[in-house]
């Protein structure tokens, strides 16, 4: 249970204590649990922080954040003023998560179940995971060591790849869950939630309008502001209905939803006023104020123990304002239920919150509170109950982090006057209500409150905005048994080993100054921190339950002062009495049992340890007994020397009951029942209990009595049932709480789990067999999976099929009851409809498509009947490439189970010799540990001629659970090389169809000039930063003596290392780069195109000269930034150094690595606007690689850019090896061997043939091309076989050429390759891939036309190449990004096209008849339109009845003898000239009237009306309509008129719209519409039928009239119409 000042929130907890006297350095020896997390969460907040900067500010600076505090980046991002609270809080769920020891679940599954989580919105159950996710993934790095087993802290020694790992872990979860709900997942917004829950009986439309206003004050008058409420939730109730529920961010959508409210229905109490509690509950955030609104009480109170115990575990307060005090209501209930008003007062008296009796009159005034309690950062000064008059002076103090001070009294108060020095502010009651609300305005030090009269009951709480505060955690357990600490999610009982963890936040100065800047430095009352002094205990009546405790540091200084140890003075744990007792220090300055403190410990980077210690703890070894409730509050010292006080405003209590309830291993469908037990257990006296079980899905249930009695230490079985309906999907979530209250004081209970639909259940898998076949590097995998629906009702389950970035699939096949359906790959769009239409039905049905976001993942979804057994076959196929001398195969293996049958067996055959062979360790995420060893159940073999080699991988059960219970997850990777002889390399042939791979042995290196482009923006804070550094810096030492190289460092500009020169790669310089590199630190936003410009600013003087004209369309290049080495000399000496010239390299290797991890934001954003101009600048003259770092990298910019310079992209994922896999990169990039590559065959012998021009050949790779043997060639060769061998030889003989160029020189090589004689190795081995030869020709043909279409801008163009590739998906059963493939019987495939057909031909026909419809209103509406006036004025704001300046504004009209809806408001009946019968009524905002009802014609005017300030005087409200609606049931037409325009509507016709601003008229079905007398001010519309006219005067903001011209006889008609739903059925009523 975590509890702040302003916001409540709960989580899952491990008390971070120190289980002994031992001391520990905390700047030298080891980092704590806590401030492990509170780094890494600040480490990702910063940098989601520099990814989206605010508005059109920069971004964030973490190199100004000091010290970095949650405090200090919540300033730096939204300003001054703003408060963390609610971000603390969220950083604790992590801190205080249970530990991984008490967990079984493995790793994946844990990210599994985060994932989930937080897409649904339960940020807070998704981070309490996650901190149990990282205590599993730290304990890695901690091992065994003594600091982390007792005290769980971390040592520095570990710390490192300690918090890298960490850092993947968010980085992980952010790609998982994008970055809205990371936001959320994090806790980086700020504002709170503006919730109602609103009764909308007919008695309640001024209290819906009132509650209205307010929302909208709220939100127009803090559009801008911190205090604007960043999420909204409305939930009416009446009887029988509750909702329907809006939860939205959206602040349009949350005042659409108040406008729609309308008070209806009626007459009738009680309502369903708990319901709505718990409707709006469910999606409210952890610390929300819900304010209820009602004039009746509760029908369903039996309820309330659930809301009560739902709202404490989210921290939610629970305010009511009624407007009728219930007196009436006398009902009582048999199980001691509250009923009536003592219900409200005990919802709010539990939950915090208050109960508001005003008069109607008065509500508006009264929601004022809502107002002043929806501002961020409220924190409570003091909170004290007043009884027979006592304490009528109350003083608190008004300390420098406060703005505002907001002090609310209810009760029987008499006056109340806040005073501070000359300052009087008095309350004025509404209700029983006194709120005010003072600007600080520098007034610090003592306030008083000063009651007036006799106060016989008053509750006052004094509230302030302020940066500074602290949250509460309770839970159970001692600081000697760590392991075993729970946090609570339930009262506590009095026994319990109670812990107390006080967590601060904004204990640092707001100052960026230290002490020495403030007048008076170095006294002893100016700091940079903000100090706590005491911890106190205090009743409602502001009493001390237990004796106040202070809290010292070593050097006797209060808690927040800048020492590395913290000693705290108390009174011993079991001296409860209230007695003082000497105080105990431990050793070096640590207590047991007392309160102790840790300091915000920097990380290794930053040993500064000027930090604020900001955590205290307290336990209660013995418990606290039965001690009456108590708040806790501490005292303390502000920077500037003022006294400060902050207080949790919610009462401690104890129950003297337990309700055991974990539902972690209950399994249950969709659309089955599962039967639950409860344990109940009174350790008070005998008593008979109440039951009652609720959660947020309706999924739970009680079985059976919900009454029993339980003997004093007894206890009972409750039994509840959980029940998904089939709609519901695996992993859905419900909570689920279980209460139980007896009839004695302190029986209360309650328990809250979490139950998920389908949890730890999938199919089951019977056998998973891998076959991976290998031949000339082309790989075919197949993966046979035996799975089994063991349950009742068919399944839907999805494998996430981690895929390399080159593979295609091609097959997936099931087999079902002896039969066999293999998968046909469609057109995606196709491909989609087949597969839901098949689910839709319960067929078996199987879908690949590649999914959106990652070329890596495939999705794989099969839906499996119950029962059944299926046999799952998938296909995919890839080419290998070749990276630093091998060839990498690697499978991914992750079943969730263990498996007893589990093999991978791999064949590979190659034409020449195999070099080697051999199995990396298996990587796995189980843990952040890397073996150095094949994985255990691996066997490798040869051939005798050592061309082919088997490699098979079957571990048993113990080795597959060697990390997780739940079987493997992770990659199985085999390596292998060839022997290699030719220089031009080697050749497979086979069926017509050839593979050249050219990889030449012993080609010295190429001296280079490489650029490395490195982004170091904001979002590259933390691990991604250090990882780059690591790798950069790995492959700066391995460049050669030769090379010149030089870094541009960019974020919202560039930055070199050394202006002008290329560098020599001298040792000297290389250090001097990486001290540089180093000493960079992430600030900003990232600038992509200004990066490439000064790149091409230093590479240019070294390049070829651009052909004239050539960059005429590009803006000159600006001028870089200023030299970053300090030193004048080093630079004059590199310069030096550097003196060298174009035709010097022109042999050199030339080429530009641009690495980058987010997307352009600063400068030039758009993508083919950078484009080009870096093609333009370019020109082909040097290679640019591109990389991006992690999820968020512009990938197609980066794709495009390498593509159109020759160069080849890659995107590295956050992980552990992330700079390992970097420095793969640049070094495969970075080692050119020979550039301008082309390998060529004649077009007389070869057709089709795959790109065969590479820019650059790098070593340790490969270069690859394919193409197919003109027919008539074989055909001539067989023929000449007949006849001589020299004829086969020249008719069969291919002639091919290499060129290419070294450093020294240009090489050509000749070759020729006999298309007559195919591989002998692989064309006869048992494990040949049948037509691997073409599959391989159409796996890279299909590579190169999809890599095409990525650069090619000319949609025509595009169009074409993606038809090319789209039929060559299709005709090799290829799963592209065009494609997708569907699995399913082809009797129901035919069935289910048929279906589709006839769809199509329906929506067809339909689409051309609307077309045709459409067209005839468009010749109707030109026609109407040149009859319409051009002229066009401005519209009105309002649309009025007849008011008393009728006669300034409408033009010469006979209105004198005229019946009208008036605006004073009045309706008007003329009897004669001159006299009238007037009808006056006070309408509501949004109330519906029936005006005029024509019974002969059948025509009905209805109206609407709006609330708002007067014309005459702008200060008195009025109200006036602002829409009609004219019904001719008859013609089966009805028109809405509104200040801007006409709508006219007609059954089975589209709507038409005219302005009622131009003067028009149309005739349609003998409706006559007219628009005439149009003024700037004023207008008509006359509606002419059957012989009546009905004339409306629009006039701005002056006046609206509904006239009658004809002497009909024409009633008024002054029915009211509840409701808007009500009012548009009778609109849409055509008879």
């Amino acid at each position: 249970m975590v509890i702040s000042v302003g916001i409540t929130c709960f989580c899952l907890t491990v008390a971070v204590s120190f289980a002994n006297s031992q001391s520990f350095d905390f700047s030298t020896d080891c980092i704590s649990w806590g401030t492990l997390i509170t780094n890494s969460v600040l480490t990702a907040s910063v940098s989601y922080f520099a990814d989206h900067p605010r508005n059109e500010e920069k971004a964030i600076d973490p190199e100004v954040i000091k010290p970095l505090t949650p405090a200090k980046v919540f300033q730096a991002y939204y300003g001054d003023g703003a408060s963390s609270s609610e971000f603390k809080a969220a950083i604790l769920d992590l801190v205080y998560a249970p530990s991984p020891e008490n967990i079984k679940e493995d790793r994946n599954r844990i990210r599994k179940d985060i994932k989930w989580l937080a897409n649904a919105g339960s940020s807070d159950l998704a981070r309490t995971k996650m901190g149990t996710l990282i205590a599993s993934v730290v304990k890695d790095f901690a091992g065994e060591s003594q600091s982390w087993l007792q005290d769980k802290c971390l040592p520095y020694s570990a710390s490192s790849d300690a918090y890298k790992a960490v850092g993947v872990e968010f980085a992980r979860l952010r790609n998982e869950i994008g970055e809205s709900r990371y936001a959320q997942f994090l806790g980086t917004g700020i504002g709170s939630t503006l919730a109602f829950v609103i009764d909308d009986t007919g008695s309640m439309s001024g209290e819906i309008l009132a509650a209205t206003k307010r929302s909208k004050n709220i939100i127009d008058h803090l559009q801008n502001s911190l205090d604007r409420p960043q999420d909204f939730v409305l939930a009416p109730f009446n009887d029988p209905e509750v909702g329907p529920l809006t939860a939205t961010k959206d602040a349009k959508v949350f005042k659409k939803a108040l406008d729609k409210l309308r008070a209806h229905g009626g007459g009738d109490q009680p309502e369903l006023c708990l319901g709505g509690i718990q409707l709006a509950l469910e999606s409210s955030r952890p610390g929300s104020t819900l304010y209820v609104i009602t004039d009746a009480d509760a029908k369903d109170y039996k309820l309330q123990d659930s809301v009560i115990a739902e709202a404490k575990r989210k921290g939610t307060v629970i305010t009511f304002m009624l407007t009728n005090d219930l007196s009436y209501c006398s009902r009582s209930s048999k199980d001691n239920y509250k009923t009536c008003i003592n219900l409200y007062r005990h919802i709010a008296n539990e939950t915090g919150g208050k109960v508001l009796v005003v008069s109607r009159s008065a509500i508006f005034q009264a929601t004022e509170i809502i107002q002043t309690g929806i501002k961020q950062g409220l924190v409570v000064v003091k909170k004290v109950r007043i009884v027979n008059g006592e304490n009528r002076t109350i003083q608190f103090p008004v300390d420098h982090t406060m703005s505002e001070v907001i002090v609310e009294a209810q009760g029987n108060c008499g006056s109340l006057q806040v005073l501070h020095e000359k300052t009087s502010v008095s309350a004025t009651p509404i209700g029983d209500l006194y709120s005010v609300s003072i600007a600080v305005d520098k007034q610090y030090g003592e306030w008083t409150v000063s009651l007036g009269g006799y106060s016989a009951s008053c509750d006052m709480t004094i509230s302030s905005k302020s940066t500074l505060g602290f949250l509460l955690t309770l839970g159970t357990g001692n600081s000697k048994d760590l392991a075993n600490f729970k946090v609570l999610h339930s009262n506590p009982s009095p026994l319990d080993h109670l812990g107390l963890m006080l967590d601060f936040y904004g204990l640092e100065s707001s100052s960026d100054f230290g002490p020495e800047y403030h007048s008076g430095a170095g006294s002893d009352t100016v700091s940079d921190f903000n100090k706590v002094a005491n911890v106190r205990f205090l009743n409602e009546f502001g009493s001390d339950v237990l004796t106040p405790m202070p809290v010292k540091t070593e050097a006797n200084q209060p808690i927040g002062s800048l020492r590395k140890y913290a000693a705290v003075e108390g009174m011993d744990s079991q001296d409860f009495d209230g007695l003082d007792s000497d105080s105990h220090q431990m050793t070096n300055g640590r207590f047991l049992n007392e309160f102790e403190s840790e300091s915000l410990t920097p990380t290794p980077e930053n040993t500064e340890i000027n930090q604020p210690i900001d955590t205290l703890r307290k336990f209660f070894p013995k418990g606290i007994g039965g001690k009456e409730p108590f708040y806790v509050a501490i005292e303390g010292i502000d920077s500037e020397g003022s006294p400060f006080t902050r207080v949790i405003p919610r009462l401690i209590t104890t129950a003297n009951t337990v309700v055991s309830c974990d539902l972690g291993n209950v399994v249950f469908y969709p659309g089955a029942n599962v039967n639950v037990n409860i344990t109940i257990s009174n350790n008070g006296p005998n008593d008979t209990f109440v039951f009652g079980v609720s959660d947020t899905k309706g999924f739970a249930m009680k079985r059976g009595s919900s009454s029993k009695f339980i003997p004093s230490g007894g206890s009972t079985i409750f039994p509840i049932r959980l029940s998904a309906p089939t709609k519901a999907k695996d992993g859905e979530s419900t909570s689920v709480t279980v209460t139980a209250r007896g009839s004695q004081h302190g029986s209360f209970q309650y328990a809250v789990c979490n139950a998920v639909v389908g949890q730890r259940k999938r199919p089951r898998v019977d056998s998973l067999a891998i076959k991976g076949v290998i031949n000339s590097r082309f790989a075919k995998t197949l993966v046979t999976s035996v799975v089994t629906n063991n349950a009742d009702v068919g399944r839907e389950a999805e494998f996430e099929v981690m895929l390399p970035t080159d593979a295609f699939i091609v097959n997936m096949t099931m087999k079902l009851d002896n039969e066999t359906i293999v998968g046909k790959v469609h057109e995606k769009k196709k491909a989609k409809k087949v597969y839901d239409k098949a689910k839709k039905t319960g067929k078996a049905a199987g879908h690949v498509a590649v999914r959106d976001g990652s070329s890596r993942v495939y999705k794989t979804s099969l839906f499996v009947e119950p029962r059944k057994t299926v046999t799952f076959q998938l296909t995919y196929e890839q080419l290998l490439r070749r990276v630093k001398g091998s060839y990498k195969y690697a499978i991914t293996l992750n079943p969730d189970q263990a498996i007893k049958k589990l093999a991978v067996d791999v064949h590979i055959v190659e034409e020449n010799l195999l070099h080697f062979v051999r199995v990396s360790p298996f990587k796995t995420d189980q843990t952040s540990l890397r073996s150095s060893f094949e994985p255990p159940g691996t066997a490798i073999t040869y051939s005798r001629d050592r061309r082919s080699s088997h490699v098979r991988y079957a571990p048993n059960i113990t080795q597959q659970t060697e990390f997780s219970p739940f079987g493997l997850s992770g990659t199985f990777q085999v390596q292998y090389d060839v022997d290699r002889t030719q220089m031009y390399g080697d050749v497979t042939l086979a069926n017509g169809y050839f593979a050249h791979f050219f990889a030449p042995p012993s080609l010295p290196a190429m001296p280079k000039m490489i650029l490395f482009v490195v982004d170091i923006s904001g979002s590259m804070f933390g691990h991604k930063i250090t990882q780059m550094r690591e790798a950069l810096a790995s492959v700066l030492r391995g460049l050669n003596k030769d090379d010149y190289f030089n870094l541009v460092f960019f974020n919202d500009n560039p930055k070199p290392w050394i202006r002008l020169i290329m560098s020599p790669a001298t040792s000297a310089s290389i250090d001097d780069a990486i001290e540089v590199l180093n000493q960079e630190k992430p600030t900003g936003g990232t600038n992509i195109l200004a990066a490439f410009e000064a790149a091409f600013e230093l590479m240019s003087p070294f390049l070829p000269e651009l052909p004239p004209n050539a960059t005429s369309s590009s803006s000159p290049l600006p001028p870089i930034g200023d030299v970053q080495n300090p030193s004048v000399e080093r630079y004059t000496r590199l310069r030096r150094m550097a003196s060298v010239t174009e035709a010097d390299v022109k042999n050199y290797a030339k080429m530009m690595i641009f690495v980058t991890d987010g997307r352009a934001s600063v400068g030039e954003t758009q993508e083919n606007t950078i484009l080009e101009r870096v093609t333009s600048l370019n020109r082909e003259r040097m290679n640019i690689h591109t990389m991006g770092f992690g999820a968020l990298a512009q990938m197609k910019l980066m794709e495009k850019i390498a593509a159109r310079n020759g160069g080849f992209s890659r995107r590295i994922f956050e992980s552990l090896d992330a700079a390992a896999q970097i420095e793969d990169y640049f070094e495969e990039v970075a080692n050119p061997l020979m550039t301008d590559v082309t390998i060529t065959y004649p077009d007389e012998k070869v057709q089709d043939l795959t790109t065969n021009r590479f820019s650059v050949f790098t070593a340790g790779s490969e270069l690859v091309l394919a193409g197919r043997v003109n027919s008539e060639l074989l055909n001539g060769g067989e023929q000449s076989l007949v006849r001589k061998r020299r004829q086969i030889v020249e008719r069969g003989l291919i002639h091919g050429r290499v060129t290419g160029r070294t450093f020294e020189n240009d090489i050509e090589l000749d070759f020729d390759v006999d298309a007559t004689s195919p591989s002998p190795h692989i064309t006869t081995s048992q494990h040949q891939i049948q037509d691997f030869s073409e599959r391989l020709w159409a796996f890279l043909k299909v590579k190169d036309l999809l890599r095409q279409t990525a650069i090619v801008d000319n949609a025509t163009v595009k169009a074409n190449i993606n038809e090319q590739a789209l039929n060559m998906s299709l005709k090799y059963n290829f799963v592209t990004p065009l494609t997708s493939l569907v699995v399913i019987r082809p009797k129901d495939l035919k069935r289910i096209e048929a279906e589709l057909k006839k769809e199509e031909e329906a929506r067809a026909k339909k689409e051309e008849e609307e077309r045709k419809r459409l067209e005839e209103e468009e010749k109707e509406r030109e026609r109407l339109e040149e009859e319409t006036a051009k002229k066009s004025f401005e519209h009105s704001r309002l649309f009025h009845a007849v008011s008393r300046k009728i006669s300034e504004d409408v033009p010469s009209a006979d209105l004198s003898y005229s019946g009208g809806f008036y605006g004073d408001p009045h309706f008007l009946i003329p009897i004669r000239q001159n006299l009238n019968l007037c009808f006056n009524w006070d309408g509501n905002e949004g109330s519906i009237y029936n005006f005029l009802h024509d019974p002969t014609t059948g025509m009905t005017v209805n109206g609407q009306l709006i609330t708002t300030l007067s014309p005459d005087n702008g200060k008195k409200y009025r109200t006036y309509v602002s829409l009609l609606a004219i019904i001719i049931p008859s013609k089966k037409f009805k028109l809405l008129v509104d200040p801007e325009k006409i709508t006219m509507i007609r059954r089975g016709a589209r709507n038409f719209i005219l302005s009622v601003r131009s003067s028009m008229t149309f005739s349609r079905d003998g409706i006559v519409l007219r628009a005439y007398d149009v003024s700037k001010k004023s207008a008509k519309v006359e509606v002419s039928v059957q012989g009546l006219k009905l004339q409306v005067a629009v006039v701005n903001i002056i006046v609206s009239r509904v006239m009658q011209q004809k002497s009909y006889c024409i009633t008024p008609f002054f029915q009211h119409f509840a409701s808007s739903e009500e009012y548009f059925d009778i609109v849409s009523d055509f008879g």
